[in-house]
């Protein structure tokens, strides 16, 4: 196994293309429009489920149009009760007159202070007060800061407290700012290599991929970049006063360097059972995957895989060529294969595991248009398990779940509960249903999708956006007893908001 992953590959090969395709489609941004897709439906969430023998099975509807709804509740104080937001106001009180007391009877540095003024923001932030919060946070971090010295680990949480009042009040940057303060805290407590450091950099590299898809999707324009100049200087480039930090892409740029060195740290120290370094090679993974969409997830994020873009003039689905022979591919893949090596060198190994990893490598190669060798892959795995009965019966709902997976497994899907930000074991209400029957090819795509019957108040609009949605995502191809299974199957797509 390498004991070291090159880092110049991944600058000169990678963050070049990356920044050029992402800066030149920006640059044409006044001239385009962006797809407009039917919010209500966009937001809207299907779930699969069997297709009821009975009615009595059905599961049950309610009506969409639902009277005299309650008024939205501000972000932060959902759940509170009549009269509590009072109470908390008097337990803020509280805290303030015990501060005042601490510093009176032990001057305005006393050690106590720290979780006073730190359990007072909290309770601010719960009734959507963040600039009084940001207030308690900043005077408890000073404290903490003057008793423990400049670089305690202990203020971490206070600052982690400080990004959700920053983000809560649409000041992402000042959020940013104290994320990559948190990692700098955690360098100079464990050494700049150090192991110690690994959580740290995990959270700040997931902090930046989702930065990226959560700002890219909203961006508007961006300046002009002077792409030799920044290949010079990349962490440092700044052209006609604009910074480079101030675009979504950076962010990816930080998240895939972060993962890298952070890989590069176990693997220098042999730590190849670290309990993060699976994790982190597959957030490398995503971030490879992101790059290589970066401009369709711009455009189109639900449906970015099929999203067609101008490419000389003429409108041509995204090149096969250029996603199988692309540097994010051949990274990626080099992730995977680290991955399996990892899990077959472990003892603790589970045969879940072993099945997880070889089908999401051969996911990849499906990903990246590599059809082929997708398959043969997808076949082998199957091969494997199918010899070992044991082992297939250990892994069997991995091997055959009983509703396709949508590919990437690691991004959500659309119209999903992660998507939607629904918890998977929040209640939903159903106020309809599709029954839909289709088949998947041994590509992974939904053919011959035919809507079979509906109930409950549903629209031609939402019919469209489900055969969408079927049309345009990409599954993991469907087996049955190790072999491809390309038969027509059937499902229930009951739908909620």
């Amino acid at each position: 196994m390498n004991n070291h992953i090159s880092e110049k590959p991944f600058l000169m090969r990678c963050i070049a293309p990356i920044f050029f395709s992402f800066v030149s489609a920006f640059s044409l941004l006044p001239g385009l429009s962006f797809a407009q897709p039917d919010i209500q439906t966009a937001r809207m969430l299907f779930e699969a489920w069997p297709i009821p023998e009975t009615e009595a099975e059905a599961l049950p509807l309610v009506s969409f149009n639902i009277p005299d709804q309650p008024a939205p509740v501000a972000a932060g104080e959902q759940g509170l009760a009549p009269g509590e937001r009072r109470s908390i106001e008097e337990s803020i009180q509280a805290y303030i007159v015990a501060v005042g007391d601490e510093e009176s009877e032990e001057g305005p540095y006393s050690t106590t202070l720290t979780e006073d003024l730190l359990s007072a923001g909290l309770l601010a932030q719960q009734i959507s007060d963040h600039e009084r919060a940001l207030d308690f946070f900043n005077r408890a971090q000073s404290v903490s800061r003057i008793n423990d010295g400049l670089e305690n680990l202990d203020q971490v949480r206070i600052m982690q407290a400080m990004v959700e009042s920053y983000m809560a009040l649409e000041q992402p940057k000042e959020a940013d700012k104290i994320q990559e303060n948190i990692l700098y805290l955690a360098r100079q407590a464990y050494g700049e290599d150090g192991i110690g450091t690994i959580p740290a950099m995990l959270d700040y590299g997931i902090w930046n991929m989702d930065a990226f898809l959560e700002r890219s999707n909203i961006l508007l324009n961006v300046p002009r970049m002077n792409v030799v100049q920044f290949m010079n200087e990349p962490m440092n480039f700044i052209d006609g006063g604009s910074n480079l930090r101030d675009t979504p892409l950076f962010n990816l740029f930080q998240a895939q360097q972060t993962f890298l060195q952070s890989i590069n740290i176990l693997v220098t120290n042999k730590e190849y059972f670290h309990p993060r370094i699976l994790e982190l090679e597959n957030m490398l993974q995503k971030t490879y995957f992101l790059s290589i969409h970066r401009e369709n997830i711009l455009y189109e994020p639900d449906f970015y895989l099929t999203r067609k873009k101008s490419k000389t003039g003429s409108r041509l689905n995204t090149n096969s060529i250029e996603l199988m022979e692309s540097e994010e591919y051949k990274m990626g893949n080099a992730s995977h294969e680290r991955s399996i090596a990892y899990i077959s060198n472990n003892p603790e190994r589970t045969n879940t595991m072993v099945a997880n990893a070889m089908l999401e490598a051969a996911d990849w190669h499906l990903l990246f248009e590599r059809k082929v060798k997708a398959s043969r892959d997808y076949q082998a795995i199957y091969d494997l398990f199918t010899e070992n009965p044991a082992l297939e019966a250990d892994v069997a709902e991995l091997l055959y779940p009983e509703f396709p997976v949508i590919l990437p497994t690691y991004l959500p899907p659309p119209n999903s509960r992660e998507k939607l930000d629904i918890a998977p074991d929040e209640e939903v209400s159903y106020f309809g249903y599709f029954d839909v029957s289709f088949r998947i090819d041994k590509y992974g795509k939904a053919k011959r999708v035919r809507f079979l019957s509906e109930g409950g108040e549903v629209t031609r609009n939402m019919e469209i956006r489900l055969n969408q949605y079927l049309q345009n995502v990409l599954f993991r191809p469907l087996f049955r007893d190790g072999k491809p299974y390309t038969d027509a199957i059937s499902v229930r797509y009951y739908i909620a908001i």
